[in-house]
């Protein structure tokens, strides 16, 4: 896919290096003032928390080392299997998974505590302004202290628990660390803590920006321990750890905490008739997993957040047959048969494996042997999941469900063979076989994959201008695209597209070491820019030119009328 081209041409940098002082004594000096702050909440340091200043490949290695510390090689090849089944973007190796978490996971700021080296490990070279960094090491030198009373490896099961034990320690710690920071930021601002607002609150604190699944992740892990902290003090955060939920379901919908209990997740015994030698890694994924899958196979969030909701139980297997393929075995069970109905949907669109929906269960299963298949689905009609539904939890999950559907209601999607993005007054025509996805928080509209390079369709609104106009919006672009020696200029002019005038662009050239050609449509809606970019490889152009034509002509901008 591109990379937004039009945000590299309109953006201007926001980014310098950091002062070699404030990668060494700086830090320092503002580690041991906010250890100290974090003392008077009860945060205890025997000896102060090492700092270790590292390369950005010192750094990247650590990110990636940390990966390894917590999680077993067998949980990564069953993600990676279950991912690339899934149709997720997990890369094309396993390597490529680890690196990808490694990023998401501890990448994504300045540093974060390491258990192991019982240190702060941080890239000497990345930006953070005085507030941020010190937001950022109230938050790690928290778990440093949490590290110090019980261990944060303990908390988040390593080596031994499941994907779901995984989830809710992650979002007690997360939780933990940001009303560490929150409460610093409140104590210097001459602000109670304890009058914090959650919902007025917006972003989790971070020096750099979240992707949506992790900003999710550590909101509601605030918004749990705000609560906690709140009623019951800083004592009340740290009895979360030994009072915690039974399901990431819990914690993530307050009517279902403590209430609704995951049902046990029955698999058949696999006999030797099957051809399989071995159960190879065994798991519960959960609600939070199962979210988190459905965004990486390219689901809206409001749309992959509605169809994890309902989840009641799973089980997760990856099998190894006698002559060395691999299976994997999911059993997902829910509160109703609409939640199977919505799953089994969610999943029926990018899966690569047999999806069955019967009742209140879901069976997915993959196999590199294609003839196992149905033996595996035969087996596990074999031990059907007895339906036991529950009038609370069946409430409590069209409650969760309702809370959700206003994000719904706008979130983009393809309707009646058109590519809707109701929050942007857009509607355009989908050319047969193009598909919607979308990828770190950014909708796209795919065509077959023909070269290398996925031609695609992205729309993207800019931050609003209350001076910008059609015609200062097209210089300021064609300024931008003749700066680019390599790029030529087919078109550029004003046109009116339902009753409003907008601007059109079309270049080609070299663009991140490939050809391709861009088609570009710009309109104002209050005061914001909404970029529509179409972009196709060269090798692709004379089969794209007519589907992005049209497109483009079909396109309609303005509230549907009913």
């Amino acid at each position: 896919m591109n990379s937004l081209l039009l945000r590299i041409v309109c953006a201007t940098s926001c980014c310098a290096p950091l002062a070699a002082q404030a990668a060494s004594t700086d830090i320092e000096t503002r580690a041991r003032a906010v250890e100290a702050e974090l003392a008077k909440f009860g945060f205890e340091f025997a000896t102060p928390t090492k700092l270790e200043a590292l390369s950005p490949g010192d750094f990247t290695a650590a990110c990636e080392a940390r990966v390894a510390e917590l999680l077993p090689s067998k949980w990564i090849d069953a993600q990676h299997y279950l991912r690339q089944a899934l149709g997720a973007e997990a890369g094309n190796s396993v390597a490529a998974l680890k690196v990808q978490l490694a990023r998401k996971w501890f990448g994504h700021g300045v540093g974060f505590y390491r258990p192991t080296s019982k240190s702060f490990v941080f890239d000497a070279s990345r930006v953070a302004d005085a507030q941020d960094l010190e937001l950022q090491l109230a938050r790690e030198l928290s778990c440093a202290a949490h590290d110090a009373r019980s261990s944060i490896d303990g908390v988040l099961g390593k080596g031994a628990a499941t994907t779901e034990a995984l989830s809710i320690g992650w979002m007690l710690l997360a939780g933990e660390a940001q009303v560490a920071a929150l409460a610093v930021r409140e104590t210097r601002a001459g602000r109670d803590i304890g009058a914090v607002d959650a919902t007025a609150l917006g972003d989790p604190l971070t020096a750099q920006p979240l992707d949506a699944f992790t900003r999710f992740v550590h909101t509601i892990g605030r918004d749990t321990q705000l609560a906690r902290l709140q009623h019951s003090g800083w004592k009340g955060v740290r009895a979360s750890f030994a009072e915690a939920p039974v399901s990431s379901e819990q914690m993530l919908h307050a009517s279902k905490l403590f209430r609704d209990t995951p049902k046990q997740v029955v698999l058949p015994q696999w006999n030797a008739e099957l051809g399989l030698e071995a159960v190879v890694f065994e798991d519960t994924l959960g609600e939070l997993a199962l979210h988190a899958l459905l965004l990486d196979a390219g689901l809206e969030p409001a749309v992959a957040r509605v169809a994890s909701i309902g989840w009641e139980g799973d089980r997760l297997q990856l099998l190894r047959a006698k002559t060395g393929e691999l299976a994997l075995v999911w059993r997902v069970l829910f509160d109703r048969p609409d939640d199977v109905k919505q799953f089994a949907s969610a999943l029926g669109g990018k899966s690569l494996g047999q999806i069955v929906g019967r009742g209140y269960c879901v069976d997915f299963v993959r196999s590199d042997l294609a003839a196992l298949v149905p033996k595996l689905i035969v087996a596990l009609n074999g031990v059907k999941p007895a339906p036991t539904p529950n009038e609370e939890d069946q409430k409590s999950t069209a409650e969760a469900e309702a809370v959700t559907q206003p994000a719904l209601d706008m979130t983009p999607r393809v309707e009646n063979g058109l590519w809707l993005h109701p929050a942007l007054e857009l509607a355009l025509p989908v050319p047969e076989q193009w598909t919607a996805e979308t990828h770190d928080e950014q909708p796209y509209l795919f065509a077959p994959q023909i070269d290398k390079f996925r031609d695609n369709i992205a729309v993207v609104e800019l931050p609003r201008e209350s001076e910008a106009t059609i015609a200062t919006l097209l210089e300021r672009h064609l300024a931008g695209i003749k700066k680019r020696a390599a790029w030529t200029i087919d078109a550029a002019e004003t046109r009116a597209v339902s009753g409003r005038e907008v601007v059109y662009l079309r270049y080609h050239g070299k663009m991140e070491k490939h050809e391709r050609y861009t088609t570009v449509l710009i309109y104002l809606l209050d005061a914001r820019p909404i970029v529509v970019t179409a972009t196709a490889a060269t090798g692709t152009w004379e089969v794209r030119r007519a589907q992005i034509d049209a497109m483009f002509n079909g396109l309609r901008i303005g509230r549907p009328t009913k």
